[in-house]
């Protein structure tokens, strides 16, 4: 037992934090906002790319046609959502003064 104690803690020695250090639970908030959003936002560029493929697949079909629109109206939506967050982001981070 005293030895997997021991060989986890070497291993925990050894992990890095991805976010970097964090002093504050605001910096830690910022930090994981300015890794989700652009995440958020490829994700939404795929589906647009993907909608766009289904589209042109579609071959005149009605039912296709109608998916791939569907497709295509929910990644504008989340894209809307993206920037729309963006703008709160920063609109809230500079009333709180952060970075």
């Amino acid at each position: 037992m005293n030895q997997l104690t021991n060989y986890l803690t070497k291993l925990a020695v050894n992990i890095q934090n991805p976010l970097g250090a964090t002093d504050t639970i605001q910096e830690l908030i910022i930090k994981i906002v300015d890794y989700v959003i652009p995440i958020a936002g490829l994700i939404a560029v795929g589906f647009l790319v993907f909608g766009g493929i289904q589209y042109i697949t579609a071959g005149g079909q009605e039912d296709k046609i109608k998916t791939a629109m569907k497709t295509v109206t929910g990644a504008i939506i989340g894209l809307i959502i993206v920037f729309a967050a963006v703008a709160i982001r920063n609109t809230v981070f500079r009333a709180i003064g952060a970075n």
